[in-house]
Formats: C-alpha cells, sequence, structure tokens
C-alpha cells in the first residue's frame, strides 16, 4: 500500500523564522502564520527543533548606574568626617585647586562621621555631636566649595551610612545629600552637587581612567587594598577609608594604586586619641590629577 504524500504549501522564509526557533510556542507560530497546530508539529519533529521552556525574567536590577565623569584635570579628597574635618587643610585644598583651575571636586566617601548614628558607644562624651548640627556644618561645607568647584561628585562611605542602617534604608545615600542641597539650593548657585550611593565611581581623565573608592574595610599596608583593585579592574585606583597614604605600580607597571590618606583632623577622633592601635599614623592628603597624572598634596 502506498503512503499518502501530504501536500504541505511551501514555508516562507518568515514562518521558518519563527518555526525554526524553540524559544516560540506552537500557538504563537499559529497566530502569527496561517499554519495548523499538527503542520508545526510535523515539520519541527522532522527537523529536530524541540521547544524550550522560557526562564522568567528576573527582577533583579542591573548595578551599573554608577557615576563616570570624565575630566582633564580634578581634584579628589575623601573621608573628611565631617563635623571631625580639618578646616585648614581643606581651605588649602581649595587655594591650590583654584590655582590649578580645578573646577571638580569629587569626594571619595565618609564626607560625614555621624557619630550620633553610631552603634559604638562613646568613651568621652565631649565629643558627642547631634546629628542635625552634623548636617548643617556638611550643608555649610557645601556652600563654601560652591566657591571654588562647578561640579561636587561625592560617592558614599561606611560612615555616610551609619543613619540609613538605623532606618533599614529606607532613604539612600542620594536621597540625604540631595536633602540637605535642596536647603542650601539658592546658596550654592549653579555648583552641581551629585551624589551616589555606589562606594565607588570611574573617572576619565586624558587617556587614563581613575577608579575613586572607599572598600570594604582597610589593610594595615596602605596599598594592599588598592592594589588588589587595580589588577583585579585593570585600572588605576584612588583608595579611601584607610586614612594613610602610600602608592604602588602594579607588576606590569603600567597601573598606579595609591591609599590618599584623609581629611579629618586627627586629633578630634577618639578611635585613634584614647586608646593605642596597631594601625599606621594617619596623614593628611588630598590628589589633583590632570590629564591622567596624579599629584599628590600634604602638610
Amino acid at each position: 500500500m502506498k503512503r499518502r504524500k501530504h501536500n504541505y504549501k511551501k514555508w516562507t522564509p518568515e514562518e521558518l523564522k519563527l518555526a525554526n526557533n524553540p524559544m516560540i510556542s506552537h500557538q504563537e507560530v499559529m497566530r502569527k502564520t496561517e499554519r495548523s497546530y499538527s503542520s508545526i508539529t510535523h515539520w519541527r519533529v522532522a527537523h529536530n527543533i524541540y521547544l524550550l521552556e522560557k526562564v522568567p525574567d528576573t527582577i533583579a536590577p542591573i548595578y551599573d548606574d554608577y557615576l563616570k565623569p570624565k575630566a582633564d584635570i580634578f581634584t579628589v579628597a575623601g573621608d573628611l568626617h565631617i563635623p571631625l574635618h580639618d578646616t585648614k587643610f581643606i581651605n588649602y585644598m581649595n587655594s591650590v585647586s583654584k590655582k590649578r583651575q580645578s573646577k571638580i571636586l569629587i569626594l571619595g566617601g565618609d564626607t560625614t562621621d555621624q557619630k550620633g548614628a553610631s552603634r559604638f558607644l562613646d568613651k568621652n562624651t565631649k565629643g558627642k555631636v547631634k546629628l542635625t548640627k552634623e548636617f548643617s556644618m556638611l550643608a555649610d561645607f557645601f556652600i563654601t566649595e560652591s566657591k571654588f568647584f562647578d561640579t561636587i561628585y561625592v560617592i558614599a562611605g561606611d560612615h555616610d551610612e551609619r543613619l540609613l542602617k538605623r532606618i533599614d534604608f529606607n532613604d539612600q545615600f542620594e536621597d540625604l545629600i540631595n536633602f540637605i542641597v535642596l536647603i542650601v539650593k539658592t546658596e550654592i548657585g549653579n555648583t552641581k552637587i551629585i551624589p551616589s550611593n555606589y562606594m565607588y565611581c570611574i573617572v576619565k581623565s586624558g587617556k587614563s581612567e581613575w577608579r575613586i573608592t572607599h572598600p570594604d574595610r582597610a589593610t594595615k599596608r596602605p596599598t594592599t587594598k588598592a592594589l588588589l583593585l587595580a589588577n583585579k579592574f585593570r585600572t588605576n585606583v584612588i583608595q579611601f577609608h584607610g586614612h594613610t597614604y602610600g602608592q604602588e605600580h602594579t607588576t606590569d607597571g603600567k597601573l598606579l594604586a595609591v591609599c590618599l590618606g584623609c581629611m579629618t583632623d586627627i586629633k578630634k577622633h577618639e578611635y585613634t586619641q584614647i586608646r593605642d592601635t596597631g594601625h599606621s599614623m594617619w596623614t593628611n592628603q588630598f590628589g589633583i590629577v590632570e590629564n591622567g597624572e596624579l599629584r599628590v598634596y600634604d602638610r
């Protein structure tokens, strides 16, 4: 007995594109073509095309919206710990930046200390400062810096999140800074203050890239973490959080890893003043990067 030959209508290129896609169901192919269910099944079985289950789309965000400024010249400083900041050294930074015509300031985390929200108890009560006073001084700091810089980028540090931890991060660091900027908006003029919830940013200067970062924890040897990050991300690194200074090139000599000290008044910190620690002495530094080259300033 002869097998009956099926008289199939020739598949068009558009139909084949749908039928050959294992991520598209039979029903969807039917809706977009005039083919029957059995016709689609026959074609797919004959050509070893088996329907695949679609993996559901994730609702988790992609974390790639960190700050990516570009600047031929910029000033970089961190660990101010307002209200424990060193006013004289900040004034020096402003003076040098004005002389070098650096109009962009990047703050590398721990701009605030937020001692009033710390889970660590003060042994010395004279060091206590109310959070309202801290944020008032931060507002005054922004007003002062707006006289020297056109744009101020502010990345988060661990101290900057002390209050946010107390409120289970119902607000973010960006919300906190934007609220303070709103209060002083009329006094800062056209200066842009741009905060970030990220604890790093990547700056393009000349032909070089610089990763400005406030990493998870500091190391006793200043450049250990900075070198690790430089090799990991294959970029120059300026690290804060350690409050100490050191710089070192990667083994291939192509990248610079720097731990850039701090802008805080060391004598105002209970942590270092009423007990001895095994960490290196804290030092005051800031940097100016011009066309990819870093110059470090200290006392």
